[in-house]
């Protein structure tokens, strides 16, 4: 989404636009990014006190777009406040992000005014519609490197389901692999991923079935391709699951190795011998628990 140059039928305040005389708006941002998370941080400065009072009062907010042309995901994030924190999830962004910051009207507006107007603007007054933008910021075009996850790992993703009776679920209809845990669960998972020593144990015991199932799926999806009658093949993890066979050595449109055994030793090919990573992490663990002990 670009805002710049664009030409707008009322006055914007923007550093491309003569509209307003002495005022600005600008921004400033900096972000960290890991496997999981990118977290992006916008400082707005406006001096406008009229604008500043409008964001005060609630008719208008500061709001930061966020789009990565490679996934086309989108988010836009508003606040009231000039520091202004936007949290994405890792897996939605690639290669580079396209940020663009503005304010924007939270409701109608009946006789806009701005006393900073430029004289072309003296005596007019305007109606704007919420979502009208009143100032522009900067854009930024940000090259994202993150820490490499795995690919069969990223392509899984936890939420908390709905309903209660159910404690584990899995759905395929969807470019992630949705694994609904209960409330329980949910609790549970999230606090042990916080602890990245102990990632391998979870990415052992809960990817493992995940991914075995997930490559039954393909196994009948391969069958019936001849037919037409395929659900799945159009989702990203089934894609990625195929790259990541024939990046193996293997042959994803190859019937057989979609056996019950044959996919439990593909899973633990897939997830780079998750057994063996979990153990060592258990063990460094408990390691760890010793010397603090030690140390105590």
């Amino acid at each position: 989404m670009k805002v710049k140059e664009r030409h707008f039928p009322y006055p914007v305040l923007a550093d491309f636009s003569d509209d307003f005389n002495k005022s600005s708006y600008e921004t400033d941002i900096d972000y960290t990014i890991n496997r999981d998370q990118f977290v992006l941080n916008v400082k707005h400065a406006l001096n406008n006190e009229e604008l500043a009072k409008m964001i005060e009062d609630g008719k208008a907010e500061y709001a930061t777009h966020i789009e990565c042309p490679k996934t086309q995901k989108r988010l836009l994030n508003t606040s009231n406040i000039q520091h202004q924190e936007v949290i994405l999830d890792a897996a939605d962004i690639e290669n580079k992000i396209e940020v663009c910051t503005f304010v924007i009207a939270t409701m109608s507006l009946s006789n806009y005014t701005n006393s900073d107007f430029d004289v072309d603007y003296e005596g007019y007054v305007f109606n704007l519609n919420k979502g009208d933008i009143l100032a522009i910021g900067h854009d930024y075009n940000i090259s994202v490197e993150k820490e490499q996850k795995n690919d069969a790992e990223s392509i899984i993703q936890f939420v908390k389901s709905k309903e209660s009776k159910k404690t584990f679920d899995i759905e395929y209809e969807s470019n992630k692999i949705l694994v609904k845990l209960d409330e329980e669960q949910y609790a549970l998972y999230n606090s042990l991923a916080a602890d990245e020593e102990l990632l391998p144990v979870l990415y052992s015991l809960i990817g493992v079935p995940v991914i075995t199932s997930a490559l039954q799926v393909i196994g009948n999806e391969i069958q019936n391709i001849d037919s037409g009658n395929t659900i799945y093949s159009d989702y990203r993890w089934f894609r990625v699951l195929e790259e990541k066979i024939s990046s193996l050595g293997e042959d994803p449109y190859n019937e057989s190795i979609y056996g019950e055994v044959e996919s439990l030793e593909l899973t633990q090919r897939l997830l780079e011998n998750p057994l063996s990573s979990s153990l060592q992490a258990l063990v460094d663990y408990n390691d760890n628990d010793e010397d603090a002990e030690e140390d105590f």
